[in-house]
């Protein structure tokens, strides 16, 4: 199913957009219609859940794929210095045996107030 959504819409990120084209059917119209009418956001969004799998179909950044929020939005200053933008989860560590290890690797070091900060994202993530 997803593979026919992807080929045919692109990603469910188009539910976010607020034109229709003409080859999506009706039932996506509708789909997306009850996505923008949702006062608090986009209700599909809020409720999916992310298996992450093997992480390459997950943007680290931009999709909500830990905590509540795309890392992005919940850390911007971090990844704006990150060497890995548009890299998927899967592009961000390594196994170690059966261990996942991050290979994150930044343009510079770390001010003092950012530290806090940087140790708050690593426990999260």
């Amino acid at each position: 199913m997803a593979d026919i959504i992807m080929s045919k819409y692109g990603s469910w990120k188009s539910l976010d957009n607020n034109t229709d084209k003409p080859n999506e059917s009706r039932w996506w119209i509708d789909l997306r219609s009850l996505c923008r009418k949702r006062a608090n956001g986009n209700w599909f969004n809020a409720n999916i859940k992310w298996l992450v799998g093997n992480g390459s179909g997950i943007s680290f950044r931009e999709d909500m794929w830990i905590g509540k929020n795309p890392l992005k939005g919940t850390y911007p200053r971090l990844l704006q210095i990150s060497y890995q933008i548009g890299r998927k989860v899967g592009d961000m560590g390594v196994w170690n045996g059966k261990n996942w290890e991050w290979t994150l690797k930044w343009r510079s070091n770390w001010f003092e107030w950012e530290k806090p900060i940087v140790e708050e994202f690593l426990q999260l993530i």
